[in-house]
This record gives C-alpha cells, structure tokens and sequence, in this order.
C-alpha cells in the first residue's frame, strides 16, 4: 500500500464543512488514515476510511487500527463498485451501497463516536 497525501470533506461542529489534507494509505480507490480528535475508550487514535475521488468518509464508523481499516478496504475492492468513480452510477445499486458499507465496518468492529451533540434532550424517551 502507498502512502500519499490526499483531501478530504469535514464537517466542523458548527456545521460548516471544509477540505483538509492528510496523509493516508491507499487501497485501490481507497484512503485508510488517521481520524483526526478522534480516540478510542483507552486514548489511542482512530482510523478511518475516505473514497479518494470525492474526499468523503466511507461510513460513520470508525475503527481502532489501522490494520483493520485497511482489512476493511480490502474486501470492500472486492465490491462490484468501481471505486475510482466519483458516483455510483447504477441506479439499482446506489441506494443500497451506504447501509451495506456501514454494515460490513460493523462486521469488521467499526464503532460510533458519541458526542453530545448525538445524545437525545434529558427526559426523552
């Protein structure tokens, strides 16, 4: 795998988004990098995975290796997804494309950060 840098989406807790820079590894049409205030329980960093050709997150999940997020960009070449395109272009495929690359990070042992912007009002059921 190479490493190289690459830009990416964010979107700033304001809600306001930007691009940024970062180093990453790539995995075909896939960059495997380091996920910036993002930690584990335990303090240590949090990997991510972004699809070069739009500079977008994969999945809200993220993951506590980089050796498991680049497991999961593995498999995922193996997607019948071109993923040096910048859409999906099938129209059959493209809804179900988000939820299936969410629900294989989870298989892989993705987690979700919470913030408490996430969490529901005090009180609600």
């Amino acid at each position: 795998m190479t490493m190289t840098s690459i830009t990416i989406r964010c979107v700033s807790l304001e809600g306001i988004p930007f691009l940024k820079t970062i180093d990453a590894k790539l995995v075909g049409g896939l960059a495997v990098h380091l996920a910036d205030d993002i930690s584990t329980d335990d303090g240590k960093p949090a990997f991510s995975v972004a699809h070069i050709a739009t500079g977008m997150k994969l999945s809200d999940l993220y993951f506590e290796t980089a050796d498991v997020a680049e497991a999961y960009a593995e498999v995922l070449q193996k997607l019948p997804v071109d993923w040096y395109s910048r859409t999906v272009t099938d129209d059959y495929r493209r809804p179900h494309l988000i939820p299936a690359l969410t629900s294989i990070a989870a298989l892989f042992g993705g987690f979700l950060v919470e913030t408490p912007i996430d969490q529901p009002p005090a009180g609600s059921a």
